[in-house]
């Protein structure tokens, strides 16, 4: 069989493709697939042998396309096997993720491919393997910078497939162009890239972008921290404040810091001012619009929010995911992919509720009211994956629930209330809900009466330190930001005997069109408030203006399908403070003056021919049909006309000189086509007429 295989290697003959060129353009589409691959794995180090082996490899080819090298390709064989095993290795350790040994395979697999580029049919072999890598590397890409490799790549497939195409031509006709014509034009290949490009730029626009995704295969950075679980026990870590501060010395010590958020914290001050940074702390892919959770509070003092003292509860698995009993029946997946842009606290992020969590540790620590802690803080370029179950009503179903729940005899801590609270809190409370009998529609109503009745400010003074930060917020300041409202609205219910708990973490962002992940950005850390619904469970409510009252059933209803287009006017427009339909005025005036420029050039009357030429051409047909490929000067000589010899040398004197013809030789041109056609009429005799 050995044999058999040498001897099949060694009987392979092709014709070698001899075009320096095509060569050279398919390995700059090669590199920049690879870059481009290479920079979303971090950088590898087998990147930098399969670069070096993909030059090497294809100079050697091209030096040897004569040849047979049947060792070479008994090598590569060999080679490529040992990269496969190389391949079902890495996966066995990747199960949860198989993209990045995928990834390493087709880098391999392309720099030993470049050792055997013999004919056109080879290199198109690359050109393709090349597009692969592109793909593979456009899935591992996470930001819009990704954008300058495509143009890259996008460029160099138009030249080396222009080249492609004079080869095709040349192998089936044997056609070769003049030594003038040996290189495919620049213009040519821009305006055939930017034609394509145009093109495809307008169908995709005018596509819709569903927002969402299916997704089974959940990514995860597998870096086990495990070193670190002995120093953490679950307890609250935010790299942005000091650990474990008490009331007393949150008051002597009261601070801001600008790049983290207070209320990732075990104590949460509502008489904390400043403002956020607006710097992106992760990405998130994200199948349904929904707020992150990090933490929940039940215990309320009048300016602190905190929670009761309690056991965290340790979790631990071998192998991911971490799998939770689902709360709700009849619910929609919600799966969420985040990619941590700077390092945040060790609270695990998510949408509740949570029932598969891919995580990048085998320990976790969980909380009553189910919020999940790392042993570690959540570094910079971590990835984990979460699956969450999520249960749309609509408010005419949920007011319809039953009042009676075996749950509420479990949520007196969700109910406490200082004894120092202003009585005008529960009494504004009663009147909010005034007629309304039911939970959710109680919290429904006061959510709605504080987003309409208070003001948003982040430059709100300090409250008094003697008064409740509540009532102070309520009757007096009447506004503030979100820890106020959401503090505020979580007391009310309380109020009313509604369970209810004061929430921290993050809104759901800004859609990216252009990569399709959510970006969140430091100041839209948020507080919230969650409600318990008899029959349904705790349900998220926003009393904040601006944000969504109700986001649990507002995201049942909203449509998830946009137009491309009107997403990227949207997202453009946020970015640049300009609003969408401002910016689309924009682009249809520089899209109307564009056209208009194209409709000028296309009426401006184009130069005409020479006058010495136009009478040559109207000449031919006198004469009957024409040779294929003779010359002017030889069908001149087949013909018996002095009169067309003389135009014919005119003619050449005028093309030659690299001159427009003068108006004696228009007169002259004109005369000698009278002549010709006086002696083919002559010579035509009767028959002619």
């Amino acid at each position: 069989m050995f044999k058999a295989w040498i001897r099949f290697l060694k009987s392979l003959k092709r014709v070698p493709e001899d075009s320096g060129h095509f060569r050279a353009w398919v390995a700059v589409n090669v590199t920049v697939a690879l870059v481009a691959t290479a920079e979303q794995l971090d950088w590898p180090l087998f990147f930098w042998p399969c670069l070096a082996l993909t030059w090497f490899g294809m100079w050697v080819s091209h030096r040897l396309r004569r040849r047979n090298n049947w060792e070479i390709k008994a090598a590569l064989s060999v080679l490529m096997v040992v990269a496969l095993v190389n391949f079902f290795t890495g996966l066995a350790h990747s199960y949860y993720d198989p993209r990045e040994p995928l990834a390493q395979l087709l880098m391999w697999l392309q720099a030993l491919h470049s050792c055997d580029l013999p004919t056109r049919k080879d290199l198109s072999y690359s050109l393709l393997s090349a597009l692969i890598l592109m793909a593979v590397g456009a899935v591992l890409s996470i930001t819009f910078s990704f954008a300058v490799y495509l143009s890259l790549y996008y460029l160099s497939a138009v030249m080396a497939l222009r080249w492609n195409v004079r080869s095709l031509v040349g192998e089936r006709t044997g056609w070769r162009p003049a030594s003038g014509r040996s290189l495919p034009s620049w213009r040519g290949g821009l305006g055939l890239g930017a034609s394509v490009l145009g093109c495809g730029l307008v169908v995709v626009m005018l596509m819709p972008r569903l927002e969402g995704f299916r997704i089974r295969a959940l990514p995860m950075s597998w870096q086990n921290h495990l070193e670190q679980a002995a120093e953490s026990k679950g307890e609250v870590q935010n790299p942005y404040y000091p650990a474990q501060l008490s009331k007393e010395q949150m008051k002597k010590e009261s601070h801001f810091n600008s790049s983290g958020y207070g209320g990732f914290s075990s104590l949460v001050d509502l008489q904390t001012r400043g403002r956020l940074d607006h710097e992106r702390v992760f990405q998130v892919r994200t199948n349904v619009e929904c707020y992150f959770r990090a933490l929940t509070f039940d215990t309320y003092d009048g300016q602190f929010w905190s929670q009761s003292e309690e056991e965290l509860q340790s979790l631990n698995v071998q192998n991911p995911p971490f799998t939770f009993m689902p709360t709700a029946s009849n619910a929609t997946d919600v799966v969420q992919i985040f990619y941590i842009d700077r390092p945040l606290s060790n609270l695990v992020l998510f949408s509740p509720d949570a029932y598969q969590v891919f995580f990048p540790s085998q320990i976790l620590y969980q909380d009553r009211a189910g919020c999940l802690r790392a042993p570690f803080v959540l570094d910079k370029d971590m990835v984990y994956s979460v699956v969450s179950r999520q249960s749309h009503m609509t408010p005419r179903r949920l007011s319809r629930l039953p009042r009676r729940d075996p749950e509420l005899r479990k949520l007196t801590n969700y109910l406490q209330l200082p004894d120092t609270l202003p009585a005008r809190v529960s009494e504004l409370a009663r009147q909010v809900t005034k007629g309304r009998n039911g939970y959710y529609d109680r919290a429904a109503a006061i959510a709605l009466y504080l987003s309409s009745n208070y003001a948003y400010d982040l430059d709100v003074p300090r409250f008094a330190e003697d008064h409740d930060a509540v009532d102070s917020f309520l009757f007096e300041s009447r506004r503030g930001y979100c820890e106020h409202f959401a503090a505020a609205m979580t007391v009310m219910c309380r109020a009313l005997k509604v369970p209810a708990r004061y929430c921290t973490g993050f809104l759901p962002g800004t859609y990216n069109p252009f990569s399709g992940f959510r970006e969140v950005y430091g100041d839209q850390a948020h507080a919230w408030v969650e409600v318990f619904i008899p029959g349904y469970g705790w349900m998220t409510f926003d009393p904040t203006p601006g944000g969504s009252l109700t986001p649990e059933v507002d995201a049942g209803s909203a449509p998830q399908n946009r137009w491309l287009g009107l997403a990227v006017l949207e997202y453009l427009g946020a970015k640049f403070g300009v609003s969408a339909s401002r910016l689309a005025v924009w682009l249809v005036g520089i899209g109307l003056g564009l056209l208009g420029v194209a409709g000028l050039r296309a009426l401006t009357p184009r130069p005409r021919l020479d006058p010495v030429l136009a009478a040559l051409l109207e000449a031919w047909p006198l004469l009957g049909p024409c040779p294929p490929g003779q010359s002017p000067r030889a069908r001149a000589a087949a013909h018996p006309y002095e009169s067309l010899r003389r135009l014919v040398e005119l003619h050449e004197s005028v093309a030659y000189a690299g001159r427009p013809s003068s108006a004696a030789e228009h007169k002259l041109a004109r005369e000698l086509l009278a002549q010709l056609r006086s002696e083919v009429a002559k010579a035509s005799g009767p028959s002619g007429r």
